[in-house]
């Protein structure tokens, strides 16, 4: 690698000497002529600097995550059957998450005992349009998913093409028509358009945390324009769901959401949590950022179970939890007074915040002989 710099040499001063403080020095030169000569030259390694930031930030930041990930239990993350090369199955394996995660056959999809959200708190869909909607029987790959969504398991939608779960397709991989299984579940990805209108932006929004490394609007990337965005006004209300990022216009008008999580409290799927980003983002100069965060995100989730650093009771009278709390995950932590048996009861939830933090939670013990805690985390 070779880097390119320069200096000004101001009016009536000489260059008499170049210190390179340790670097390997390959060559010196200069340019003499008036400043409009100048000027492009300038730009053209104003430009290249930039660049060789933003790559250099994006090399450390991908041995930063390869640390992060070697880190995971192995065999956690299913990747549902026939994924594609796009650029999220590129991150896994420049991460080494690849190494993380199981490859599901169709068999092993269809079978609840094998392909269930304990097993695999975390599912990749790393296809096309096309997906696996039959094995053996009709729709046992689809009921498949829909089971595992309901069981309380995290899928992450990371598409090569437009629409997920758009053409279902089997037995014996045979092409199938249109089967679109995601709006039936509750969320609601519709055709935003065809053909990109001019001078469109991607905008992250200002109330969510997660997308940290995001500009907080960028230009429309390019590649294919066929914008599969969620419809908010037709999500269910008694579901929760946080836009990430949303498409708009020249005039400011929003064109759909091209990210955003989702979780399931009605329907088929109640229980289940699905994030969306839509493909031409994950390849786009962006897709690094988002899918490094929002993988981080779902991880410490799913994958890193939190655990309480000590109890002290104050005046035989309360338990004070203490725990460490990770960035913009929820916290809920559930009691009983026996060991073996009882029903979980459970303290009002604590909200995520966007840093790292220690929480001190206190729980009325008075005259019991003996209490048990549970601690858990959710996007």
């Amino acid at each position: 690698m070779v880097l390119l710099d320069y200096a000004i040499v101001p009016d009536g001063r000489s260059l008499r000497q170049v210190n390179p403080n340790g670097c390997l020095l390959m060559a010196i030169t200069q340019f003499q002529g008036d400043p409009g000569a100048w000027r492009p030259v300038q730009t053209a390694l104003t430009a290249a600097g930039t660049d060789f930031a933003q790559t250099e930030a994006q090399r450390l930041a991908l041995i930063d995550l390869r640390t992060n990930f070697a880190q995971l239990p192995a065999g956690r993350i299913a990747v549902l059957p026939r994924p594609g090369t796009g650029a999220a199955a590129t991150f896994g394996a420049l991460t080494g998450l690849r190494n993380q995660w199981i490859e599901l056959t169709e068999p092993q999809l269809v079978d609840s005992n094998w392909f269930n959200a304990s097993r695999f708190p975390l599912a990749l869909y790393l296809s096309g349009e096309h997906y696996v909607k039959t094995v053996n029987a009709t729709g046992d790959a689809k009921a498949a998913v829909t089971r595992y969504l309901a069981a309380g398991g995290t899928l992450v939608l990371l598409a090569t093409e437009p629409f997920p779960f758009y053409y279902g397709d089997g037995p014996a991989d045979k092409a199938g028509s249109a089967d679109v299984l995601l709006p039936a579940l509750g969320l609601p990805i519709e055709n935003a358009f065809e053909q990109a209108p001019p001078n469109l932006q991607v905008q992250t929004y200002s109330d969510q945390a997660i997308l940290a490394s995001v500009p907080s609007t960028f230009a429309f990337p390019p590649g294919d324009p066929r914008l599969r965005a969620i419809n908010r006004a037709r999500l269910n209300p008694a579901d929760r769901y946080m836009p990430l990022l949303k498409v708009t216009d020249a005039q400011g008008r929003t064109c759909g959401d091209a990210a955003g999580y989702l979780e399931f409290h009605t329907g088929a799927a109640k229980g289940g949590k699905v994030l969306y980003v839509w493909s031409t983002l994950l390849s786009g100069p962006q897709g690094q950022a988002i899918l490094s965060d929002i993988i981080r995100w779902l991880l410490d989730a799913t994958l890193r179970p939190p655990r309480i650093n000590s109890i002290q009771v104050r005046d035989r009278a309360y338990a004070v939890l203490d725990f460490s709390a990770l960035p913009n995950l929820r916290y809920a932590l559930e009691y009983r007074d026996r060991f073996e048996a009882g029903a979980w009861a459970r303290l009002p939830d604590l909200a995520g915040a966007p840093t790292n933090r220690r929480v001190l939670l206190t729980n009325l013990v008075s005259g019991l002989p003996a209490r048990f805690y549970r601690l858990g985390a959710r996007p």
